[in-house]
């Protein structure tokens, strides 16, 4: 946590960076293997990055992208298709 405590300083709490560094943390949390932390750091991001840039950048729908697979690993289609069709099909 320490990174984007840095990033924090750095940015601001409201900067597309730390939305980046949420989701490295919330990649390597899912690569661990928890999924709760991994879908707090995305969401996290989905808001900043919703906020700040808009819900057509590339930033924002690879968000809802993680999201989708995130909760299809669970085994939560309606969630996955939830945040699948707010990317509007598209893929990153």
């Amino acid at each position: 946590m320490r990174a984007l405590d840095i990033l924090a300083k750095l940015w601001g709490k409201d900067h597309p960076n730390y939305a980046d560094g949420l989701m490295s943390l919330g990649l390597l949390y899912e690569k661990m293997g928890n999924q709760d932390q991994a879908e707090k750091h995305y969401l996290q991001a989905l808001e900043i990055r919703g906020r700040v840039l808009n819900d057509r950048h590339p930033s924002y729908i690879d968000t809802l992208n993680h999201l989708a697979a995130l909760y299809e690993k669970r085994g939560d289609a309606v969630s996955a298709e939830k945040y699948r069709g707010r990317s509007g099909g598209v893929t990153s």
